[in-house]
């Protein structure tokens, strides 16, 4: 499955086969430079398992793929998304242990 269709559908499980595609194959090639945008959307998004499942991968992103930070960090800002990191900061926390 390609990156940009995991994204499309990411569930609470899929963080680590995103971080080791982004790190295998960089951010250019792996497709995330284009679809970084996707993530932070889905940060946004209403539905909280969507939401959870997007904060959980852009989480692992930023601790596993520092080459994705300056995407992760482009995109969330652009779509202001801080608060959001903040309000569910606590509940990633409680979903990856």
């Amino acid at each position: 499955m390609s990156l940009e269709a995991k994204l499309a559908q990411l569930s609470i499980d899929d963080a680590t086969s995103v971080v080791d595609t982004v790190k295998a194959e960089g951010v250019d090639k792996s497709g995330f430079a284009a679809n970084a945008s996707v993530l932070a959307a889905r940060c946004g998004s209403s539905t909280e398992s969507e939401a959870l499942a997007a904060m959980k991968t852009a989480k692992a992103l930023a601790e596993g793929a520092p080459i994705a930070q300056a995407y992760l960090k482009e995109s969330l800002g652009a779509c202001k998304l801080v608060r959001v990191l903040v309000v569910f900061c606590g509940r990633i926390s409680d979903s990856v242990r």
